[in-house]
């Protein structure tokens, strides 16, 4: 028995170039994965269409646990700080949910293995190109982002690959899970061991923290398959609930001293976390409202902090600005524009989630799911605002190759190969 595709010719055909696609855009042009997931969400209207199926492709409790953080946001027009932003960021918002539940449906209307063999693909010649480029001296990226060849030897922009790499990480985690639940030990390897090397080369972070803490809550998933995700779904609670203790973090001197291998954008990233917790907390409830973050009272003011360029260098002192544009942690972005009620209700919906994913076979498919939240709450925790359109639209077709690789049709031995 093999697999075959109950979707039309049409998406057969386009849906695994464009999730190929995916990883190298993210690398080179990371605000342009937009494109794709419309793309994509159009192929998902044609079969919700063409099957004359409108039904959900999620639970429907996710479906609440979505649209209650969406509706308290646009309703915080009534109170915000400046009530000309709370609605477009709405509508801008429902439009990617709506977009991002009609890409589900349109990965639903092709194989698993078609789209797991196409995300592999796109991963691993993603990685290899920018490998190559960095080796060269990232002539690609800088053609990509017009910085001329006298800037390149400058200093070399191979952290400009950070938030592709981001999305590569989160994209692996499942990947590889669903390799893995096909018996790809090898080809599993080999993706995981690239997006490292990659993370590595472009300093990316973040990247390297979700691959280990998601692939960790997939190892303790995987022995423990309901401890696994309940230890998970706390966490993620505690994680969002918890942040405005970020009011008492230490001054950056402090941990530039004990923490001598903390890199600079972290120094900067705690007096910003700081600043926006001590600024939630004086609207704890309600919050300044969404999209708020970028126009809070004292956020475009500058603060000393201690940076350092290198491990063995000492510390400097630089002025950074207290926000720029957002927290850089969707928990604190959350509480400052949308206060307690936002944060609990934004919890709920991480605990939906974690329910949804726990729901899945044991084994692979269900370590696979607590691998990719966990990854996505990693990233999210440290970096990029909580409604970037890029971010959001990564988030989404994270999902829907989630949710079809790990949660599709159970594969028969002979597809086990």
């Amino acid at each position: 028995m093999t697999e075959s595709d109950s979707g039309s010719t049409l998406t057969a055909r386009l849906l695994p170039g464009l999730i190929g696609l995916v990883p190298l855009l993210a690398l080179y042009l990371n605000r342009a994965v937009v494109l794709p997931m419309v793309a994509i969400a159009l192929l998902g209207a044609w079969e919700a269409i063409r099957g004359r199926d409108l039904g959900l492709p999620v639970p429907r409790f996710v479906t609440v646990a979505l649209a209650l953080p969406l509706l308290w946001g646009a309703a915080s027009v009534i109170w915000a700080f400046d009530p000309s932003l709370p609605l477009p960021r709405a509508v801008q918002l429902l439009g990617l949910i709506v977009g991002g539940l009609l890409g589900m449906r349109a990965t639903q209307a092709v194989t698993p293995g078609r789209i797991l063999s196409a995300a592999m693909a796109g991963l691993i010649v993603a990685c290899l190109v920018a490998l190559a480029d960095i080796v060269t001296g990232c002539h690609l990226l800088g053609l990509a982002h017009g910085i001329t060849n006298e800037a390149l030897t400058q200093s070399p922009p191979a952290p400009r690959f950070k938030a592709g790499v981001s999305v590569l990480a989160l994209w692996g985690g499942a990947v590889a899970w669903a390799a893995l639940d096909r018996r790809w030990w090898l080809r599993s390897a080999v993706v995981l061991g690239l997006i490292g090397l990659l993370a590595n080369r472009s300093s990316g972070g973040a990247a390297i923290l979700a691959l280990g803490l998601g692939g960790g809550f997939g190892l303790a998933t995987l022995i423990l398959p309901r401890l696994g995700p309940a230890l998970l779904g706390l966490l993620a609670v505690a994680l969002v609930m918890a942040s405005p203790l970020a009011v008492d973090m230490p001054p950056s001197l402090d941990l530039a001293t004990r923490y001598p291998a903390l890199p600079s954008s972290t120094l900067h990233r705690t007096m910003i976390w700081h600043f926006a917790a001590t600024k939630a907390m004086e609207r704890p409830v309600l919050g300044w409202g969404l999209d708020a973050s970028r126009i809070v009272p004292g956020g475009e003011e500058r603060e000393p902090v201690w940076e350092r360029p290198n491990s063995s260098a000492p510390p400097k002192i630089v002025n950074e600005q207290r926000i720029p544009l957002h927290p850089h942690d969707f928990a604190l972005q959350v509480w400052l524009e949308m206060g307690a009620v936002g944060a609990v209700l934004v919890a709920g919906l991480l605990g939906a989630l974690v329910v949804a994913g726990a729901r899945l076979r044991r084994g692979a498919p269900r370590a696979g799911a607590m691998t990719t939240i966990a990854a996505a709450m990693v990233v999210a925790a440290v970096s990029y605002g909580a409604w970037q359109a890029w971010w959001v639209a990564s988030l989404w077709l994270t999902a829907a190759l989630a949710a079809r690789m790990l949660a599709g049709n159970a594969d028969s031995d002979a597809t086990r190969r």
